[in-house]
């Protein structure tokens, strides 16, 4: 459960910054 939450939370981190580099 908690490794599972934290696997979303990295993905999703992963993708806004892959936004923000493209974004800048």
């Amino acid at each position: 459960m908690y490794t599972r939450i934290v696997g979303i939370l990295q993905e999703c981190g992963d993708f806004t910054w892959r936004v923000v580099e493209e974004g800048s």
